[in-house]
C-alpha cells in the first residue's frame, strides 16, 4: 500500500505525504501483530452491522492467535467505532493541507 502511495501524489502533495507515510512508519508495530489497513461497506449496507461482523471476525483471530491489531483511521467519525472494539488512540499525523490519521492499537483481550 505505502508504494502504491509513494508513486501517486501529484506534486503539490508529494511532501505531505512523504510526512504522512513516515508517520505510518513511526507508529506501526514492530513485533508480531495483524494489519488492518482496510474496512468498508457498500453504502448501500452502511448501518446494517457488517463493519461489527468484520471488525469481530478479525478481532477473533487476533485473540485466538494472541496477536495485537493495529489501524490507521483515516475518518475521525470512525474512531468511537474502533474504540468500542477495544483500539485505543497512540497518536496522530496530520500535514499542510493533509487529512488528520489517527494510529489505533488493540491488544489481546
Amino acid at each position: 500500500m505505502g508504494a502504491v502511495m509513494a508513486q501517486a501524489p501529484r506534486p503539490e502533495i508529494a511532501d505531505d505525504m512523504k510526512f504522512m507515510l513516515k508517520g505510518m512508519a513511526e507508529h506501526h508495530p514492530h513485533g508480531p501483530h495483524w494489519y488492518l489497513p482496510l474496512i468498508a461497506a457498500d453504502p448501500n449496507w452502511i448501518g446494517q452491522g457488517l463493519g461489527t461482523l468484520l471488525m469481530k471476525q478479525a478481532l477473533r483471530r487476533c485473540d485466538v492467535e494472541g496477536i495485537t491489531a493495529y489501524l490507521e483511521s483515516s475518518n475521525p467519525r470512525n474512531n468511537s467505532f474502533y474504540e468500542r472494539h477495544g483500539f485505543r488512540v497512540i497518536g496522530s499525523i496530520q500535514h499542510g493541507s493533509s487529512p488528520t490519521m489517527t494510529p489505533m492499537l488493540r491488544t489481546v483481550s
